[in-house]
């Protein structure tokens, strides 16, 4: 698809020599998310759930769960699938959100990826 690509960097100091381009997708193409998807969803094909519980949209994925107990387990199955396809999870991108609808404190906290 994309044969021959080079490229420069503008700084500062001005634009610099043209470079090759030889991996990966150009950011910002319209191909970038649906390759992302395609990729992560065969990664993990083994560990997906129900549609409303796993949502994947662009490059980003949004694991939910009833409890934080449950839903750490599913974070730590997504850490193993990426990162044996070669992904990196984000430590410092990654966020936690608790919705607490019942008022109970059993199940807060944070999650951890290790």
């Amino acid at each position: 698809m994309y044969h021959d690509i080079t490229t420069q960097v503008l700084s500062l100091s001005g634009v610099g020599e043209r470079f090759g381009v030889r991996v990966g997708v150009h950011q910002e193409s319209a191909l970038s998310p649906l390759l992302f998807n395609a990729v992560i969803v065969y990664l993990t094909s083994s560990i997906q759930i129900e549609v409303l519980w796993t949502l994947l949209h662009a490059d980003y994925v949004v694991l939910m769960d009833k409890t934080r107990d449950h839903l750490q387990c599913r974070v730590d199955l997504w850490k193993e699938a990426l990162e044996g396809g070669l992904f990196k999870i984000s430590r410092s991108r990654t966020e936690y959100m608790h919705l607490n609808f019942s008022g109970s404190t059993k199940g807060s906290g944070s999650l951890s990826i290790r």
